[in-house]
Formats: C-alpha cells, structure tokens, sequence
C-alpha cells in the first residue's frame, strides 16, 4: 500500500499543487481533469524497481529549502489543524492492490474506488460518487520539531495516530490541566518515552540494529553547587547511613524549600535543622506538597535499588513509574530528583533512534483500531542526529519495520535536510520541492554532489567566512602589481585551503605573479646592461 498522489488546493504556503508520491504512476491534474498513467519511458520500460526496499515497505522523501513548505504538505495529508479552506480543497490517491482516490471535507473522509490507471477523469464528477469509507489504513505523524500544534484526540477513532513530541507534550498537559512550564511537559515527555522503551524491551523477539540496554539506572542528584544547599548539608552529617531513598527525599526538601517557599520561610527551616532529620524533615514538607503517596510508592518499590533489569520489570512498577513521573514533571520542579539511564549505556543517537521506535512500536501493537496497512509520516526526524547516525537512518527504518511487523504494509515518507538520507533513496522515489527539480541520481551518490544539487545551495559549499576570506586572496591576485605583504598573505590563506582544486589553482596563479616579477627584473638587468654598453660605446 502506497500514497500515489496528492492535491493540495490551499494550505499556508501550498496553493494548487500537486505532488506525486509513488515510482509506479505519474498522475496530473490541471485543475479540473486529472490523468493517471503508469511511468515508464518512451520504450515502455518501468521507472522503478520493484521492491526495492523489501516486499512491505516503499519510502519517499522530500527535500527542499526550509520554508518551501515540505512540513506543511504533512501537516495538510495528516490534517493536523482545523483548517477548512484546506480541507474543502484537499484529496489524495492510494495504491492497495487497486486505486482509491479520497476527499477531505467538513464531514471526514470520502472515497471513491471507481478509478484505474492509464485513465483521464473530472474530479468533480469523482468527488459527487464519492462515499464515506470504512477507513482500511492508518496514518502515523512523528515529528520531533517541538512546536505547538492542536490536540485532537478524535484522530484516535479514524486511525489516525498523532506522536510528535509537540502533541504528547500538549495532550499530556492538558489532561493534568497543569504546569505551562515548558522545560516540566518536555521532561514529562521524556520519562513517557522511558516507560514506551520499557515495554518494547521486554518484547523477546524484538529486533534493533544495536545491542539493546538490560537494564534500567535510576540516579539521583548528589548534590547542588549554591550556597542554600551548602547550609543545608549539616541535615546529612547527622546521618549515619544515607541511602538512595534518603537522598532522593533529601533532594524532594531541597527543591521544594527553595522554589516554594519565600525566604524568611527556607530561614526558620535551617534555623531548626539541628533538631530533624531528613525523614522528620520530609514529613513536615509532605504537607504542603502537592502529591498524597505517588512519590512514596515508587521509592518503596525501588527499596534502595538504583538498578532494575529489564527484564524484571513488570506492570506494578510501570504504573507507580507513571505516578511519580507525573509528579515530578507537573506537579513539583523535580526535574533533577531522578533520571533514568540504560544499561549498557547508549550513546545520544542510539537513545534517540530507541525512543522514536517504541513510539512506533506501542502504537502498532496497541493501538486501537491499528490497520495491516500504515503510512507513516515523519517531519525532520533526523534532526539533532550525528552524520554517522544520519547515514543510518534509512537502513535501520526499513529494518525496524520489516523485521517487527512483517505482517503490515508501511509506506515511509520522510522530511529531510540531510544528503547521507537522501543517498540512500532512488531519485523516483524523492519529491524536490523545487521549481527546478535535479534530474541527477541520488542513489549511492557523492554527498557534495547531493547537497549542491538536491539541497538548492546555489552560493556553493563553502561557509561565507571562509569564502569571503579566498574572494580577497582572488582580488589581490587579480591585480597587477602585489607588495610583499600581499604575497605573503596570499600565501598563508592558500596554504590553509582545504578544497584541492581551489587550493591548487590559487597557487598557479601566485606562482604566475612570482614568475611575473622575476621576468620583470630580468628585463630590467638585460636593459641597464644594453644601455651601459651603449655609453660605453659613446664614450669611446
């Protein structure tokens, strides 16, 4: 199954476009007719490979500047916002063994199966047979782009699943009807992310491309570099034995005197701290604190540990996890109590590679009304990724996908600005928002050669600083007469230019300039001699 087409009428910066999405047709619509043909060449060859990333997964991508509105076209398939305009003027065409075209307007979706290949038809007779469909796909949308987008949660009865972290973080906001901080609902969506990893973990039969952590660290703040925390310390010289829970309590007292309370309040609790101990202390503070036993729970589940193996976990400590998390992302400015950590250790592309596939992961397996047949979009989510990890984003994708649920079809459609994704991708299989699309190949190609051609960057490769800096060594060199001090400097940029063929025929052209100048004073000798011997000669 595959998204073949799609119309967008008007959509923020999108008006009247059309955009084709599959190797296997090129449709067209001039704004009242619209032809579907098979793509082949003018011999009637094919344009594309069949399954050439496996037999259940097709993936496009879409590249162009930022601000050419390649977000948007996800944005208008998933119809993330209310927008109706959008809505009365959208439609796409989806493969599935048959074509199916569907319109979007204020009452859903509408479908009408009654179209085929190599065929010519009015939209607007399509759109009038239309009917309401039973949807038989799923739509995912991922973006870890943090900006706020409206919470519908209707999507949930059409299929339509929505993971950004934008939206967990503002549908989990609104449910606690709490704290607007945002550094609270990011930290909150972290610890989500955390229980999702766990339960895919603990899936036996799961298949990563690298070795997935055992266990589950729990670390607690040791200890705060201000002058409040450094008074509060002869709290702890009166312990004999301070153990995990007790420092995480004693860190609970911390942040709560020192961010709810005003200071002549945090005065009179040192003033009396010779007399209490951390647990007397805990008790006192719970009182005001704006959590019953949630935080409690967890540490007396934890009972000291500050590793769990992950294969030990089970749903008890999943939900008193929950609890605590909500705890200390909403109701408290815990942000620093505890935090979480694998075991073995991840690196930062790994973790982020984890946590975007257990969001995939937990609504595939549990999603309601979860169909065999999937597109997924997914708006920049390679940013914020090391190059190494970027060159694997495509691979490890199709691997997730094929190995996990080989029994569902998964059409992949990506946003990027990276070249080392791009290069894993046919050219028939990426849309160039572009008015001038490359007609070079992608697959397999030079980086350079990408980013030049496929990422538009007309002004070259080059960082200005740099460029500005060989435009000046140009310019000297481009006048008739250089000083020592030109040379001189000439010479030190180039030495330094790292591109070869720059580099190389900056040099020819100061060595041109040295040969000039010794040419010149060869001259000059060869002249003051011929006008000595001429004296000479008068003279005599």
């Amino acid at each position: 199954m595959e998204l073949v087409y799609l119309w967008i009428g008007n959509y923020k910066n999108i008006h009247n476009q059309g955009f084709n999405f599959s190797p296997k047709f090129n449709c067209h619509y001039d704004g009242e007719t619209l032809t579907i043909d098979d793509n082949v060449d003018k011999d009637g060859n094919k344009q594309h490979i069949e399954n050439f990333f496996g037999d259940n997964i097709n993936v496009t991508a879409i590249v162009g500047k930022n601000g050419s509105g390649k977000s948007n076209i996800l944005k208008s398939l998933f119809q993330n916002d209310d927008n109706s305009s959008a809505k009365e003027k959208l439609w796409y065409i989806l493969y599935n063994h048959k074509l199916s075209i569907y319109f979007i307007d204020y009452m859903g979706i509408h479908e009408n199966k009654n179209i085929q290949k190599n065929s010519k038809y009015n939209i607007e007779e399509l759109k009038k047979k239309s009917i309401q469909p039973k949807i038989d796909f799923s739509m995912i949308y991922f973006s870890n782009i943090l900006q706020y987008l409206p919470v519908h949660d209707d999507k949930q009865d059409r299929s339509f699943y929505n993971i950004s972290t934008s939206y967990l973080i503002n549908r989990y906001s609104k449910k606690l009807n709490n704290s607007s901080n945002f550094k609270s609902q990011y930290n909150y969506y972290k610890s989500k992310a955390i229980e999702q990893t766990i339960t895919m973990l603990q899936d036996t039969n799961l298949k990563l491309n690298f070795d997935l952590p055992k266990e589950l660290n729990i670390v607690t703040q040791n200890g705060y570099s201000t002058d409040e925390y450094n008074k509060m310390e002869k709290i702890l010289k009166k312990e004999k034995d301070i153990s995990f829970k007790l420092r995480v309590k004693y860190n609970i007292i911390y942040n709560y005197i020192f961010n709810y309370l005003d200071d002549e309040k945090v005065q009179k609790l040192l003033n009396s701290s010779n007399k209490k101990t951390i647990e007397d202390f805990y008790k006192e503070i719970k009182i005001g604190l704006p959590f019953d036993n949630e935080v409690d729970d967890f540490l007396n589940l934890l009972d000291n540990q500050t590793s769990i193996k992950i294969k030990d976990i089970n749903h008890i400590f999943i939900e008193k996890l929950k609890s605590f998390n909500k705890v200390q992302a909403f109701s408290l400015n815990l942000l620093d109590v505890l935090t979480f950590n694998w075991k073995p250790e991840l690196s930062s592309g790994q973790e982020a590679f984890l946590f975007q596939f257990a969001q995939f992961y937990n609504i595939l397996k549990n999603g309601n009304n979860i169909k065999r047949d999937i597109i997924i979009l997914i708006d920049e989510g390679d940013t914020t990724m090391h190059p190494d990890w970027q060159k694997q984003y495509i691979k490890w994708y199709i691997d997730f996908f094929n190995k996990n649920f080989k029994y569902n079809n998964f059409h992949l459609i990506f946003t990027t600005h990276s070249p080392f994704i791009l290069s894993d991708i046919p050219k028939e299989n990426i849309l160039f928002f572009n008015d001038e699309p490359s007609i070079n190949q992608t697959f397999g190609a030079n980086i350079h050669t990408l980013l030049s051609d496929s990422f538009f960057m007309e002004d070259g490769l080059m960082g200005e600083f740099a460029k500005s800096k060989i435009d000046e060594v140009i310019r000297l060199l481009n006048q008739d007469n250089l000083s020592k001090e030109n040379i001189k400097y000439c010479e030190q940029i180039i030495s330094i230019i790292g591109e070869p063929i720059i580099k190389n025929q900056l040099q020819r052209v100061l060595d041109s300039k040295r040969l000039k100048k010794i040419d010149e004073i060869e001259v000059i000798k060869k002249s003051m001699l011929e006008m000595q011997k001429r004296l000479d000669e008068l003279e005599r």
